[in-house]
C-alpha cells in the first residue's frame, strides 16, 4: 500500500471536520489552527493527517480515528472497553462479542464507529462498526455487538505506523 496523492484541505472545510469530529468524541481533535492534509491510498483509503499524523481515516464513508491517532489522544466518547479475554480474538480480527465488553458508551447507535479499548492498560486495540447499540453491549451477554474494521498490528496499522 503506498499513498497516490495528498493535499492541504480549504480553511473551511477543517472547520467543517473539526466539529463534526470533535462533537463526536467529546475532544479536541481538529481545531482551526490544525494543519490538515487528506491522503488516498493506492487501495482506495482516504486518510486524514493533522499536524503531519495520520490521526483519521474513512472507513465506509465515515471518519474516524486510526488507532494510531487513537493513541495520542484521549477519546470521551465512542469508547468500548473489553476484558483481557477479548484481546486475542479482536488481535487476529474477529469481530466483538458481547461476553467481552466490560463497559459501553451508551450513545453508541447501531452502525456507527467505535473504539475498541482494553481495560487493563486504557490503550485502543480496534475500531469496530455497531451491530447492536451500547446499551445492548452493556446489557446483553451473548452475541456479535460489534464488527472489526481496523485493529493493532493489522495490515493497515502497519502501513500507518509507517507513515
Amino acid at each position: 500500500m503506498k499513498i497516490t496523492s495528498r493535499h492541504h484541505m480549504r480553511k473551511d472545510k477543517i472547520r467543517e471536520l473539526g466539529d463534526q469530529i470533535n462533537e463526536k468524541f467529546g475532544c479536541t481533535v481538529v481545531d482551526s489552527g490544525s494543519d490538515v492534509e487528506v491522503a488516498e491510498t493506492d487501495e482506495g483509503h482516504q486518510l486524514v493527517f493533522v499536524d503531519k499524523k495520520p490521526v483519521l481515516m474513512e472507513f465506509g464513508g465515515d471518519v474516524f480515528l486510526t488507532l494510531v491517532g487513537a493513541l495520542e489522544i484521549d477519546v470521551e466518547r465512542r469508547r468500548v472497553v473489553v476484558d483481557q479475554g477479548a484481546i486475542p480474538f479482536l488481535l487476529n480480527g474477529a469481530d466483538l462479542m458481547a461476553p467481552g465488553v466490560v463497559d459501553a458508551d451508551v450513545g453508541i447507535g447501531v452502525g456507527e464507529l467505535f473504539l475498541v479499548v482494553e481495560e487493563e492498560h486504557d490503550k485502543p486495540i480496534a475500531v469496530c462498526r455497531a451491530v447492536e447499540n451500547g446499551d445492548y453491549m452493556n446489557e446483553s451477554g451473548s452475541g456479535k455487538v460489534g464488527e472489526t474494521l481496523h485493529y493493532v498490528q493489522d495490515e493497515l496499522w502497519d502501513f500507518i505506523k509507517g507513515l
